[in-house]
C-alpha cells in the first residue's frame, strides 16, 4: 500500500519513479503493478494516462510478480526488508521549463511468513 505523498491529485502519467527493493535485491519494472481507484497498470501504462488520477485519500497497490512461484501457493516468505523510491512530476510546478521532479523514499522492516488468499 503506498500513499501519495502529495498535497493534490495528480494524474497517473505524474508517476515518473518507481523503484522498489526486496530484501536489497532490485525487482524489474516488468514485474511490478501499479493499481489505484480499482485498475491495474503495468508501470509502462502510466506515463500517457493523464486521463486517471491518483486521489489524496487513495492508496495505489504495488503488486510484484515472484519469479519461480507456484500458482495458488498457499504461502509466501515476506521480505525482511521492502524499499520503495517514488518519483513524481508536479505537472504545474515547473523547474527550468519541465515539471518539478519529487522523490521519496521510504523503508520498511517486516517479519516472517504471511498466507496469501
Amino acid at each position: 500500500e503506498v500513499r501519495l505523498p502529495w498535497y493534490r491529485a495528480l494524474p497517473l502519467s505524474s508517476v515518473h519513479t518507481v523503484d522498489l527493493s526486496i530484501d536489497g535485491a532490485a525487482v524489474p519494472a516488468p514485474d511490478i503493478d501499479f493499481e489505484v481507484n480499482g485498475e491495474r497498470y503495468r508501470l509502462d501504462e502510466l506515463p500517457p494516462r493523464h486521463d486517471r488520477w491518483w486521489y489524496v485519500l487513495d492508496s495505489a497497490f504495488l503488486h510484484v510478480s515472484v519469479p519461480g512461484a507456484a500458482a495458488g501457493a498457499s504461502t509466501v516468505p515476506v521480505p525482511s526488508q521492502v524499499r520503495l523510491t517514488l518519483g513524481l512530476l508536479i505537472p504545474y510546478l515547473p523547474m527550468n521549463g519541465s515539471p518539478l521532479l519529487m522523490t521519496e523514499e521510504c523503508t520498511a522492516e517486516t517479519g516472517a511468513a504471511e498466507a496469501v488468499a
